[in-house]
């Protein structure tokens, strides 16, 4: 309470003081996803018929420059899923990092603190649409959006085409660390030509009583008016106590096509599939819209979701108005 307090005193201080906003390095910003859903059919009947507005996202953010090689971000979450005891919005950190440019060479980068692992950003922003879903990697918790470390990037090559990304951090997410395990990470990008992009990554996680190994890889290509991709993943986890292993498979693949200047159709489909002790389970997910921009900053999209969880016979249909809003 006591930093949200703080949090939101340092924003009115900075609003009511348009000359020193104006002589200072920081910038505000935030992003708003909205919905209005409605459960089409449930097959278990438990959720037939539900339906409301909710916000599943919002992000303040403020940006530091601290000179011209260094910057400083801060960002605060609140969502629809995580929330206090008497059901109101609880915000936690989101982001919390000092960015160095340059720190390990010409083009090299230096993240401190909590940042995004080197795993699905290319993937998720070539979509284009993280305000209807998370990536296939974030969706099924194979990887965290976020992590507290050390990340550095940069150029392998003098074009720029082919990048690297490399992070060790607590593997707790954005949460307090409470153990000595730790997760190390690795990418790289290739662009081999302005319309082709090709990552492949991958990462090593200690836990308590086993590990993990993930390797994923994506490729998108962009044509004029029509954008598609895929994306795999495989994550076996390995026990070191008499429980089971488990190996964890997905694949996701997408497309995008730019009807007008303001209006863009999508779809989407994922694939999940586990593992344990001889028991196979799957999972589908399936996503089709369409985007309307009213604005460069504002976007509406309509959207169905077709989703059928891990061990179930049929899926949950859901109708949805998305509004997706920068400011």
């Amino acid at each position: 309470m006591v930093f949200r307090t703080s949090f939101f005193a340092f924003l009115i201080l900075v609003m009511a003081t348009p000359a020193a906003l104006a002589q200072s390095p920081v910038r505000l910003s935030g992003l708003a996803y909205l919905d209005y859903y409605y459960v089409l059919d449930d097959p278990a009947g438990i959720d037939d018929g539900d339906n409301g507005f909710s916000y599943r996202r919002l992000y303040l953010t403020g940006d530091f420059a601290m000179s011209e090689n260094v910057a400083f971000r801060a960002r605060l979450e609140a969502n629809d899923s995580g929330t206090n005891s008497d059901g109101l919005p609880s915000p936690f950190v989101k982001d919390l990092y000092v960015r160095w440019k340059n720190a390990l060479g010409d083009g090299h980068e230096l993240f401190i603190g909590i940042t995004s692992p080197p795993a699905f950003e290319t993937s998720e922003k070539f979509f284009g649409y993280r305000s209807l879903e998370k990536t296939h990697l974030d969706l099924r918790k194979i990887v965290s959006s976020r992590d507290f470390g050390v990340r550095a990037q940069g150029p392998l090559t003098g074009s720029g085409r082919l990048r690297y990304a490399v992070m060790f951090g607590n593997n707790s997410s954005v949460k307090r660390e409470t153990d000595q395990n730790k997760r190390v990470y690795a990418q790289l990008e290739f662009l081999p030509s302005d319309r082709l992009t090709v990552t492949l990554g991958g990462d090593y996680a200690s836990m308590q009583d086993g590990s993990t190994v993930t390797a994923n890889a994506f490729a998108g290509y962009r044509l004029d008016r029509v954008r598609f991709g895929a994306e795999a993943f495989v994550s076996p986890v390995q026990q070191d106590t008499p429980l089971p292993d488990t190996d964890r498979y997905g694949v996701s693949v997408f497309a995008a096509a730019r009807a007008s200047s303001t209006i863009e159709l999508l779809a989407r489909y994922d694939r999940y599939a586990t593992s344990v002790g001889g028991v196979d389970e799957s999972a589908d997910y399936a996503l089709l819209g369409a985007a309307f921009t009213v604005e460069k900053q504002l976007r509406i999209i309509p959207n169905f979701v077709v989703d059928r969880s891990p061990g179930a016979d049929d899926p949950v249909l859901t109708g949805r108005i998305t509004v997706e809003a920068n400011f």
